[in-house]
């Protein structure tokens, strides 16, 4: 029983862990992004924000992460 216990610990450990890298990652990216865009207008930044969050609701299926938003 205790090991069951630790198991289903353990995987939910790893699930927030994986997570968390996801987001850090996607963190990176989009700062690695407006670095080299910096020399963007607002309007043009907009815009491609809107046009990265369509990118991700594709990736989404079912569109999960909808009330992060």
């Amino acid at each position: 029983m205790r090991t069951v216990v630790i198991y289903i610990l353990f995987v939910l450990v790893m699930i927030v862990v994986t997570d968390m890298v996801v987001d850090m990652r996607q963190e990176a990216k989009r700062r690695a992004w407006q670095e080299g865009h910096q020399d963007l207008t607002p309007e043009e930044i907009e815009r491609e924000r809107e046009r990265w969050e369509t990118r991700q609701d594709m990736l989404d299926p079912g569109n999960q992460n909808q009330w992060d938003r």
